[in-house]
């Protein structure tokens, strides 16, 4: 049986309502298009695993734990067996047709390394998901509540670069810089060989970390303005608490920041600092200024092999909670990451074929990375 042309990815975590909806509109979305739909199920506890086990047109790939929406997404691109993979909200309804454009216009385009649709709101109102990179004052202003607060004071002029307010309501196709992962369309060899997304996100901004690196290597994103997806926003995000949500974002904004030029990252690393001395945050000032972990190098993605099958990982766990790392051995990668210890904990570890030392340094939440030409790479 040939494999086909496009894999839907679907990631979900107690949504069932509005993830059955979207399933039900895939046959008229992708027209003439050959299809798997791969659901990953992060641990639902609304009856989304028995429900989706009675469906015949997905695959289910029901996880043990919330593994958040990036593990989850690599996971089901990995699995996917078409050409194309179609990250998808399972709250985002493509119109009839439009996958089947979107892929059209991705094709003759390949110079791009993704494509994206319009998106608009239920009740019709454009919403705007395509993004431009930060500049500095959108470090400074556009993701923190007091940042945009003084935003909006001035107009929002932070808020009308960044998510293409001037285009109105695109109708051509052209190239922007990002887009929210709701309806992400890529070749699936090319984005596994570029490491996929990077799993120190959660659930924010990996979307975001993704197109920079790409565009470090000149690709851009292509938005189709003919091809359009009705999107609810927020799904799953609505049902955290405000606590745990501004946590999760403001820690990955931090880790954003971490790919970013000294001087950009000190003025978003000050917005947050800012945010959390104001008290707007609810987020618990602990997790959010955690030790974030170095950003994955364009050599190291370069380097990357895929660990053999049956390879066992070494995991670490740290003492305080916060973090927990898996290194498989691996022939030519080397790569930064960040680690929590024990204080005063040190140790070194023989690794992989070379077998060449990695000394984990001291501290609470200290970083530690792998020597020049070293032999493993951090899973985080």
């Amino acid at each position: 049986m040939s494999p086909p042309d496009l894999s839907v990815v679907i990631v979900s975590w107690n949504t069932i309502a509005a993830l059955v909806r979207t399933l039900d509109s895939m046959d008229a979305a992708v027209g003439s298009l050959t299809k798997e739909v791969v659901v990953v199920d992060n641990a639902s506890v609304d009856g989304s695993p028995e429900v989706l086990a009675q469906r015949h047109d997905i695959r289910l790939l029901a996880l043990d734990e919330n593994s958040g929406f990036t593990r989850a997404a690599n996971l089901g691109a990995r699995s996917a067996t078409g050409e194309l993979v179609l990250f998808l909200n399972p709250d985002a309804i493509p119109m009839p047709a439009s996958i089947g454009l979107l892929a059209n216009e991705f094709e003759a385009h390949p110079e791009a390394w993704g494509a994206t649709s319009r998106f608009r709101y239920p009740d019709g109102e454009p919403q705007f998901f395509w993004i431009r990179f930060p500049g500095i004052p959108s470090l400074l202003l556009a993701f923190t509540r007091w940042g945009r607060a003084v935003d909006r004071l001035l107009g929002r002029p932070c808020l009308r670069r960044r998510n293409y307010v001037d285009l109105d309501v695109p109708t051509t196709s052209l190239l922007i810089d990002c887009a929210g992962a709701a309806c992400l369309l890529v070749r699936r060899v090319e984005f596994l060989a570029a490491g996929g997304f990077d799993e120190r996100f959660f659930n924010f901004f990996q979307d975001g970390e993704f197109a920079r690196r790409m565009a470090r290597q000149g690709r851009r994103l292509l938005g189709v303005g003919a091809a359009e997806t009705v999107h609810e926003a927020g799904g799953s995000i609505k049902l955290l608490s405000d606590r745990t949500r501004e946590a999760q974002f403001l820690y990955a904004y931090r880790q954003y920041l971490s790919g970013e030029r000294s001087i950009r990252r000190l003025i978003g690393e000050a917005s947050v600092r800012i945010e959390l001395r104001l008290r707007k945050s609810p987020a618990p000032r602990e997790e959010v200024l955690r030790a974030v972990g170095a950003p994955r190098l364009l050599k190291d993605l370069a380097g990357y092999e895929p660990v053999p099958a049956g390879t066992s990982p070494i995991r670490w766990t740290s003492s305080c909670g916060y973090s927990s790392r898996e290194m498989w051995p691996t022939p030519r990668a080397s790569a930064w990451s960040n680690m929590c210890k024990p204080p005063r904990a040190k140790a070194t570890l023989f690794s992989g074929p070379r077998k060449m030392p990695l000394t984990i340094a001291s501290g609470p939440c200290a970083t530690w990375c792998c020597a020049s030409q070293s032999s493993s790479l951090i899973k985080t």
